[in-house]
């Protein structure tokens, strides 16, 4: 009789072991069986105490250190002829850590230097920077390792921060670095300006590193521009021309908060004295007496005088341009008269000369109340006329003579004269006054008569009507003279 032999068992327990600890350990698998088996794992980092067995028996599964933080799972395949079995082991993966120091750093030069910073972890992490000014040497890593953060110089006056930042997975540290800034610097150069009288600019150099200065002038005629900046910068300076004899001086000022003013001195000459005066001279200035003006162009104070006192001057001195009135009394004489103004401003000196006219020659007759004449006849007639003022007419006739008086009768403002005269018939008068116009009627006269006024002569007809002749053997006419 033949005998069967029993099938093939196996089993493998636990079929799934979980949470291993991420630092590793033996887990051991029991096996069942009537047979020989054999197992084998899917890791390396899973390594079995036995690869095969026979019958029942166990199998330790030594687990190496999950470094990582994600957990991790091996297979083991445990196989007996056709019958397979399998058991997955999972290991936790560790829980990551990351610290770095220092975590605060203060007092970095302003000049710039290199800082490290220790970094501690199991796991892979980065690392960034947030200003453009702090650079590292590594932008990521595994585990523990170091990074250099490198400052640039500040070369502003306020101190800067930047913050590194280190992260693994959900982990993050930072590190905050200070750097100190620059101490505050205003200066200026050149420290003195000297500009021609002329005027013109000049270009001050602001060396500086605040983030704001202010430059202002004391004086309107050294202007300034722009009139305030930041860290260093250029200021140009206006001159205007002195036109002014003496030298004079401004100031500009710099400022800024907290920070001792930086001044430049400047001083500009004065101008060459100048002196001259217009017009030079004054001819032919009315007898009657007028006002001139005289004009002075100067960049001084200067003085005026008259040699004359009957040129009086509106000012006696002066600064700079400016105009002098010269009053001009009248002049009562015939001749001509001259007067010379001196105008001076320290060694210059300049003349105005002045000539006034004098008066048009006249010829008046005194005493007033009575002329007397010799005449070649004996004939005589009466006449009577007015003069426009007190001043008495003159009158001379062809080499005859007159007499006559001025009554003391006055009429609408005028004086009336009577007058006796000689003169034959069909003769001719000359007659002159010294004023204007005037009418006068004569009788016993005839042909025309002429009047002088102001040098001219205007002859004019003389109307005459003949009437019956007088005892005197005359005739009796009428004779009208405007003038």
């Amino acid at each position: 009789m033949t005998v069967n032999p029993p099938a093939p068992t196996l089993s493998a327990t636990p079929a799934s072991t979980g949470n291993v600890a991420a630092a590793g350990g033996i887990t051991g698998i029991n096996v069942a069986s009537n047979t020989n088996w054999t197992v084998a794992s899917s890791e390396s980092w899973a390594t079995l105490s036995a690869p095969s067995g026979t019958n029942n028996g166990t199998v330790n599964v030594t687990l190496a250190p999950n470094t990582g933080t994600a957990p991790r799972t091996v297979t083991l395949t445990f196989t007996a002829g056709s019958l397979t079995r399998t058991v997955t082991i999972t290991q936790d993966g560790v829980t990551p850590t990351l610290t770095v120091s220092p975590t605060t750093i203060t007092n970095v030069a302003a000049a710039g230097e290199s800082k490290t910073l220790t970094v501690t972890s199991n796991v892979a992490w980065t690392v960034a920077s947030d200003k453009s000014w702090a650079t590292l040497s590594a932008s990521s890593g595994t585990n523990n390792g170091t990074v250099d953060a490198t400052l640039a110089p500040n070369t502003g006056i306020a101190s800067r921060t930047v913050t590194v930042t280190f992260t693994a997975g959900s982990l993050t540290r930072t590190v905050t670095i200070t750097q100190d800034g620059v101490t505050p610097t205003l200066s200026v150069s050149p420290t003195t300006l000297s500009p021609t009288a002329a005027g013109g600019t000049a270009t001050v150099t602001v060396n500086s590193n605040v983030a704001s200065w202010s430059a202002v002038s004391n004086q309107g005629w050294a202007t300034v521009s722009p009139t305030s900046g930041a860290n260093n910068g250029t200021v140009t300076v206006t001159f205007t021309a002195n036109i002014g004899t003496s030298p004079r001086t401004a100031k500009l000022t710099f400022s800024a908060t907290g920070l001792p003013n930086q001044e430049v001195q400047i001083t500009q000459p004065g101008t060459a004295p100048m002196l001259s005066v217009a017009p030079a001279s004054f001819t032919s200035v009315a007898a009657a007496g007028e006002t001139k003006i005289v004009t002075v162009t100067s960049n001084a104070a200067w003085t005026a005088t008259s040699d004359k006192a009957w040129a009086t001057l509106s000012a006696s001195s002066g600064t700079n341009n400016g105009t002098v009135n010269v009053t001009l009394a009248p002049n009562t004489g015939t001749a001509q008269r001259t007067a010379t103004l001196t105008f001076t401003a320290g060694s210059l000196n300049q003349t105005v000369t002045i000539t006034q006219d004098g008066v048009t020659p006249t010829l008046r007759v005194s005493p007033y109340n009575a002329l007397t004449h010799s005449c070649r006849r004996n004939s005589y007639g009466n006449r009577k006329f007015q003069c426009s003022s007190m001043d008495r007419c003159f009158q001379s006739r062809m080499g005859y003579c007159l007499s006559y008086k001025r009554n003391k009768q006055r009429n609408s403002g005028s004086y009336i004269h009577s007058e006796h005269r000689h003169f034959p018939e069909d003769s001719k008068t000359d007659l002159q006054c010294d004023r204007t116009s005037q009418s006068r009627s004569s009788d016993h006269t005839t042909g025309n008569c002429a009047d002088a006024f102001s040098s001219s002569c205007i002859v004019h007809e003389r109307s005459r009507r003949r009437r019956d002749e007088d005892r005197y053997g005359h005739f009796k006419c009428r004779m009208d003279c405007h003038f």
